[in-house]
């Protein structure tokens, strides 16, 4: 059965009405300034196309019959489509009669950027992997520009560096390196402490730049957890620090501030099981 959801003349006031129909089109035609369509993203909706002749995304709760948030863009243009892979959603944005994607991590109040580039070196090819545990590590790397891309450009290029992580956040974006059923080296082997180790573990860097407001990463990881938790249908007790795993004093900063037992709580409250 195909949603409708009918934006009132009311939009300012965060009022949705929804009409189910399996005789209609999910395509929304309201007025002049508004034309969008819904699918349909984890327990919510996502309403998408142009308001006022720019590029328009809303998410919509379906119980509250509310819209959550909405994001506007610069430029004239539309969202076309939306593509939902695993943790990430593609937004195909058409203007001038060219369409450009960008992808991003759909918080309730937020667009995290994302960008996936795969690793070539400083991983384990050819195996694949059966994820039991999330691992959550901080860089240690304090210098000003070493945020998320800086530390895909190193483990991408330096043949030395000897380890890797499937994803690195920092406050204003998300890179993955890997893919979730592939094996990186952010662990080791745990011999006779664990049995957390690279072979059944996906790891996440916080980056703890200088220039970086770690507050803002933290947030942007606890949602980037809560999503591939959710995608592997993982329960919180399967959500483990380097320090678990291995002994190492890791993540330092959340230890140091007490920062770890929230973490855990957050990501606990957006769990689906």
């Amino acid at each position: 059965m195909l949603l409708v959801f009918i934006i009132l003349e009311s939009i300012n006031h965060n009022k949705v009405e929804i009409i189910n129909n399996e005789n209609t089109s999910d395509e929304i035609i309201n007025n002049n300034q508004i034309n969008i369509n819904v699918v349909k993203h984890d327990e919510k909706y996502l309403a998408f196309g142009e308001k006022d002749n720019t590029p328009y995304l809303a998410i919509l709760n379906e119980t509250q019959d509310k819209i959550i948030s909405e994001f506007s863009f610069n430029g004239d243009g539309r969202i076309k489509n939306i593509d939902d892979n695993q943790v990430f959603s593609t937004l195909e944005i058409e203007a001038n009669d060219e369409t450009t994607t960008k992808t991003y991590l759909i918080t309730n109040d937020k667009l995290i950027p994302y960008f996936k580039k795969q690793l070539t070196i400083n991983y384990t090819k050819n195996r694949t992997i059966n994820p039991k545990y999330i691992v959550i590590h901080e860089t240690a790397n304090t210098r000003a520009g070493a945020d998320a891309n800086a530390h895909y450009r190193y483990w991408s290029t330096n043949l030395s560096a000897n380890a890797s992580t499937h994803f690195v956040v920092d406050s204003n974006e998300i890179y993955q390196m890997l893919e979730l059923n592939q094996m990186a080296w952010h662990v080791g082997d745990n011999k006779g402490h664990s049995n957390i180790t690279n072979t059944n573990s996906i790891g996440i860097e916080i980056c703890v730049n200088s220039y970086g407001d770690y507050m803002k990463t933290w947030q942007n990881t606890v949602y980037l957890t809560m999503a591939i938790m959710n995608e592997l249908n993982m329960s919180i007790d399967q959500l483990k620090t380097h320090n678990d795993s291995s002994g190492k004093a890791d993540p330092k900063i959340m230890f140091e501030n007490n920062l770890w037992d929230d973490f855990v709580y957050q990501v606990s409250l957006g769990l689906n099981n």
